[in-house]
């Protein structure tokens, strides 16, 4: 036992010398220069007796300025063991960085990296400036940077052993792939619900985090150095289109997630006015210098929080669960920006949790603000299906009292006959006019019950009428093995109809395509609907892709070619069709189908829209 204690003593020792042996403190030795150096060569700045100035923190932060400054550190011989050895400077938004070494007086190493320079140029192809060069042991060295930022210049480096630059590379990149990990796989998560939900606030929700993954690219290097090596312009701005879309979409989302309007929030013209300039910003940074750019998106992003925490304060209410989670969420995403732009604008030091809290909290704000908008979402379904249900039993009771009415006068019609007696033809009348009473009775409840299915506009079956028949079809194939297909026909381009023309004109518009279609469905069995808007869909029973394609086409060639007056005014439309097709071989269901005929109805506005698409 004490063999081996000793054993483990000898161990941690030599392992804590190994460790100080791979990476030497440079922390609180950076020495600036004070003086307008910048067009100086590297000889004449280390030959010159330069009033040099230790950096006030241990990684020089000089905030925001255009203008190159040199950098030293003296390090004494013997402090570098003999081998390999990197400078790796934290920074991927540096412009220019060139790289100078003196060993014992005599200028050994000179290399540059920065954005300013392509990838074959600079001293490595990571993300980071990260400069080899080789020590001999008993030598004295001096390391001169002459740095130059569009951005903060900030210089956080470390002195390591290539072996410990191996491996805390290797363990940044993984940290950051799971970081661009969660947040684009959330991404994608919540484009799938807008594409099936079409809820606009999960497509805010997919541009927020679409922008904060430009943003952590562009910031980490990642586009610089892996998405757009090529493009030296696109990396001068590229931070500053991000932060302005961060701050747009940010802000719209929050908007629409609380429910903002002119009742609830005071300020809500200045709210929407900051979106506003926000994309205005992204769309003109190009054409900015891109420090002017930089420093105004960051100045942007000021008003842009406290607009949001005032209305978070105003309208979260922390007795509801998604409301509580959106605060939290905003809570840590805000405190992590508010901590950047401190270390940005040279006010706090620059160290890992400065430079890294706005990474994980934007991970965490992400996964909350997806709970909390799958909570509301949920919520808000509840409340339609509660109000749904409320018009239903009023429906209910409404029949039941003509149910009630219709009964006390079948009743009453009882006793007059048997009050009445002999007298027959008067019970004949009461008879006949209760006969008539009830006949109307079953038509209201007939019409009631043809109102719940047909569409008022057009005469058309509703949406409703088309799920139920759907489902029958659905079963019928399960047992029978039957081939039908679904035709999903949207009109193309509504909006400007409803736009330029007017309303009424839209609705005469949608009545005569109804029209249209009805006159191209020869077959009883053939159901047709309007599902919503200014999309109809077809139930084609035993019908092959063969067939609903033909038809679709001469739909859509019909549409196309028929002009329409409509409200006083001549208007060509076109449609495009997606279908979707159930062989008797495969076991599907409803949703799955429909879901199927609406993707290729996407598919055919893609490709141009007065076309056909089948799902494939």
């Amino acid at each position: 036992m004490r063999t081996l204690t000793l054993l483990l003593l000898l161990s941690f020792t030599l392992f804590a010398q190994a460790a100080a042996r791979d990476q030497l403190d440079i922390g609180k030795r950076w020495q600036v220069v004070v003086e307008d150096a910048a067009e100086w060569n590297v000889t004449e700045v280390d030959a010159r007796p330069l009033p040099w100035q230790a950096s006030r923190w241990a990684a020089p932060n000089l905030g925001f300025t255009a203008r190159p400054h040199w950098l030293r550190i003296v390090i004494k011989p013997d402090e570098l063991a003999a081998g390999h050895w990197r400078l790796w400077i934290h920074n991927s938004l540096l412009s220019d960085v060139r790289f100078y070494l003196f060993e014992d007086n005599q200028l050994v190493e000179q290399q540059v990296d920065g954005l300013w320079h392509r990838l074959d140029e600079r001293a490595n192809s990571f993300r980071y400036p990260a400069f080899l060069f080789r020590a001999n042991a008993g030598r004295e060295y001096r390391l001169y940077l002459r740095v130059q930022s569009e951005t903060a210049l900030q210089v956080p480096a470390t002195l390591v052993s290539e072996s410990r630059f191996a491996l805390e590379k290797a363990r940044d990149d993984l940290m950051l792939g799971l970081f661009v990990g969660v947040l684009f796989a959330m991404m994608l998560y919540n484009l799938a619900l807008y594409i099936t939900l079409r809820e606009l606030s999960f497509l805010l929700y997919v541009g927020h985090v679409g922008a904060l993954l430009l943003f952590v690219c562009s910031w980490q290097g990642l586009g610089a150095t892996y998405v757009w090596p090529g493009l030296i312009g696109l990396q001068s701005f590229s931070i500053a289109l991000a932060t302005f879309l961060v701050i747009g979409f940010s802000t719209w989302f929050c908007g629409v997630f609380l429910g903002l309007n002119r009742d609830n929030f005071p300020l809500l013209n200045l709210f929407w006015g900051l979106r506003n300039l926000a994309f205005a910003g992204a769309l003109v940074t190009p054409l900015l210098p891109a420090q002017w750019a930089v420093l105004a998106s960051s100045l942007l992003s000021v008003p842009a929080v406290f607009l949001v925490i005032k209305a978070i304060v105003m309208r979260a209410s922390l007795r509801q669960r998604p409301t509580r989670l959106f605060a939290l969420g905003w809570a840590l995403y805000v405190t992590g920006a508010f901590m950047m732009a401190l270390n940005k604008f040279g006010w706090i030091e620059v160290n890992d949790a400065s430079e890294n809290l706005l990474l994980w909290s934007s991970v965490f704000d992400m996964m909350l603000l997806c709970i909390a908008l799958g909570d509301r979402f949920h919520g808000l379904r509840a409340e339609r299906i509660r109000q749904l249900q409320l018009a239903i039993d009023e429906g209910q009771r409404s029949l039941e009292g003509i149910s009630g009415k219709l009964r006390r006068e079948q009743a009453a019609r009882q006793a007059l006959t048997q009050a009445i007696g002999g007298q027959e033809d008067y019970a004949r009348q009461l008879e006949t006019r209760l006969r008539e009473r009830g006949r109307e009775l079953d038509l209201l409840q007939q019409q009631l019950e043809h109102a719940s299915e047909n569409d008022g506009l057009t005469g058309l079956k509703n949406r409703r009428y088309f799920s139920d028949r759907l489902y029958e079809e659905v079963e019928r194939h399960r047992h029978l093995g039957t081939h039908f297909s679904v035709l999903v026909i949207d009109v193309d381009r509504f909006r400007q109809i409803n736009e330029s023309y007017g309303h009424l004109a839209g609705d005469e518009c949608l009545c005569q395509i109804a029209d249209i279609l009805r006159q191209r469905l020869r077959r009883p069995a053939d159901v047709l609907c309007r599902i919503g808007g200014e999309k109809f869909a077809v139930l084609l029973p035993d019908t092959s892709a063969d067939g609903a394609i033909a038809l679709a086409e001469t739909i859509r060639d019909r549409v196309a070619t028929c002009p329409m007056l409509c409200a006083g005014q001549r208007i060509m439309a076109t449609v495009s069709v997606g279908i979707s097709d159930v062989n008797g071989q495969q076991g599907t269901y409803a949703e799955w189908i429909l879901i199927q005929a609406d993707k290729a109805l996407q598919r055919a506005k893609a490709d141009g829209r007065n076309c056909v698409a089948l799902a494939g």
